[in-house]
């Protein structure tokens, strides 16, 4: 059965693409037929959460069009609404392939270790490099990133480590869904909006920036505070005291880098070399592990990272390509996006999905390893059709529901109701309240994608009588906060997996930020909207 379904998956989103590029009766019977036969036989494969969202939206729908008396040729079409996004959700983590082929990561975690001396800069790193990352390889960035910075955090006296990298990596990672064209929430706003995605930008990536640098100095502000904390017994004993003598007597050490470096809470604990005397030498009772069990733990991890197969090996001469190479490609992309849709006239999502390869491609190319990726890609397509089967069935039914809002008139009847609200609270108000509706959804289990396509189906911005880029700014501010709250969705999922933390304790830690930066987003969108 599973070589059926991935047939009539990549069947079904050949035929969006043959639609789209030359529209006819036969492409629309394709696209049909193979979605209503993916929508049918996936129910049986897909469990959980998943299938009963399915199974909702489509009893939903059929109600709907059953109510209206729809014919059923017409009602199958509806099982097609949303393939742009499940095809743009398949073909765009290929973008990420070049960043592994060019192994950057080698050269980043290089440069931490090297060069990072305290907690609060290297969670800046971390955020940062999710960010940067996050605006190509979408959920691809939170393995990345873990492999690459979790090494190098066993080195550093972090209190909550797995809190320290949760926390870095998530909130970096959701701040470009404000804005990047590999989002598929980005482009499921703009084409059910109609907002332009280039007059969208200037409003978007600052506020995407400002949620950056509040991640950051709230990281720094934690840092700052449990250094403070872990200074202060040091601080009691002189630096000549007979403490720091008789330590080194006990251990063998020839100086006291090692008892400094964890008891003032600086950077890299110790050199490779002490490691490995300090994880073989006995504990003494008096000695500064005692004293912080954080910090003996930081020593142990350490000493045996080089056997942890996750670990790039950092002698190695392969050292990964220059990091701002990422930044280049992710500059010739955004500006490759306008220009190739005034020529071409192409919708967002069928253009970004139609570049994504092609890019690729060129930068695999640009770092000599053309033939390399040509042969991932080949291995990488059908793996990722089976990895998407729980989203395709998911975004297939959602899309039938929304075509059924659409043609039965059951959307009038949800804007009527929304204008009514936003005259009882006020249009402003309104505004500023709408990135808790894809947030509430999330909460209840409903993917971001899903419930931000469900927002937008709902919401028409001229009923608002707010400019249409805010009311897409206030959705996509809901969908990034439900990437970082929401416990039900692939973010916390995975992250839950490379912690060994429940979902809802990732959801948790994410808390404090989120609503952080939703209540300074609510009051932006109120006041610009006045």
């Amino acid at each position: 059965m599973m070589k059926a379904v991935r047939l009539l998956m990549a069947g079904a989103m050949a035929g969006y693409i043959w639609n789209e590029l030359a529209p006819g009766r036969a492409a629309g019977i394709v696209l049909s037929v193979c979605s209503l036969g993916a929508a049918a036989l996936l129910p049986g494969i897909v469990k959980g959460i998943p299938r009963l969202l399915g199974l909702l939206f489509t009893t939903a729908g059929v109600v709907m069009y059953a109510r209206h008396g729809t014919a059923w040729q017409e009602a199958i079409n509806g099982f097609g609404r949303m393939l742009n996004v499940i095809t743009l959700l398949t073909i765009v983590p290929i973008v990420s392939l070049p960043i592994e082929l060019g192994g950057y990561a080698r050269r980043i975690q290089t440069v931490i270790r090297s060069n990072i001396r305290h907690t609060g800069p290297l969670y800046i790193v971390t955020s940062l490099l999710s960010f940067v990352l996050s605006a190509f390889m979408s959920l691809a960035t939170l393995p990345m990133v873990y492999r690459v910075i979790r090494p190098s955090v066993d080195l550093y006296p972090v209190e909550h480590k797995e809190r320290f990298m949760s926390r870095a990596i998530t909130h970096g990672y959701s701040m470009p869904f404000l804005w990047t064209p590999v989002a598929p929430i980005v482009g499921v706003v703009v084409e059910m909006t109609g907002v332009s995605w280039g007059r969208m930008l200037p409003l978007v990536i600052p506020f995407s920036l400002l949620g950056l640098v509040l991640d950051c100095g709230m990281g720094l502000a934690i840092a700052g505070r449990h250094r403070r904390r872990m200074a202060a017994p040091v601080l009691a004993v002189p630096a000549s005291g007979f403490r720091s003598a008789d330590i080194q007597r006990a251990s063998g050490l020839k100086n006291d880098v090692w008892l400094r470096g964890i008891g003032a809470g600086d950077g890299p604990a110790v050199s490779d070399g002490e490691l490995r005397t300090a994880h073989s030498r006995p504990k003494q009772p008096w000695s500064s592990d005692a004293e912080d069990p954080d910090a003996a733990a930081s020593i142990v991890a350490a000493a045996e990272a080089p056997e942890n197969p996750s670990s790039p090996d950092l002698s190695s001469p392969q050292r990964g390509r220059n990091p701002f190479q990422i930044l280049l490609a992710m500059a010739v992309f955004g500006l490759s996006l306008p220009l190739l849709q005034a020529v071409t006239g192409l919708g967002f999502l069928l253009l970004v999905t139609l570049f994504t390869i092609p890019f690729a491609l060129m930068w695999a190319v640009f770092i000599s390893e053309g033939r390399t990726f040509v042969v991932n890609i080949r291995e990488l397509l059908p793996m990722q059709l089976l990895r998407m089967k729980d989203q395709f069935l998911v975004l297939i039914c959602a899309g039938f529901m929304i075509s059924a809002i659409e043609s039965t008139g059951a959307g009038l009847t949800v804007n009527a109701g929304i204008s009514l609200l936003g005259g009882l609270v006020g249009e402003h108000l309104f505004l500023a309240l709408i990135p808790m509706i894809p947030l509430a959804l999330s909460m209840a289990g409903v993917h971001p994608v899903v419930g931000t396509a469900l927002t937008a189906g709902a919401l028409n911005p001229a009923l608002l009588h707010v400019p249409v880029e805010l009311t897409a700014m206030a959705m996509l501010v809901g969908a990034s906060c439900s990437y970082m709250l929401g416990p039900y969705n692939a973010t916390a999922g995975l992250m839950s997996s490379l912690s060994g933390e429940t979902p809802q304790r990732i959801s948790n830690w994410n808390a404090p930020f989120t609503a952080v930066f939703l209540l300074t987003a609510m009051v932006f969108l109120y006041v610009s909207s006045m």
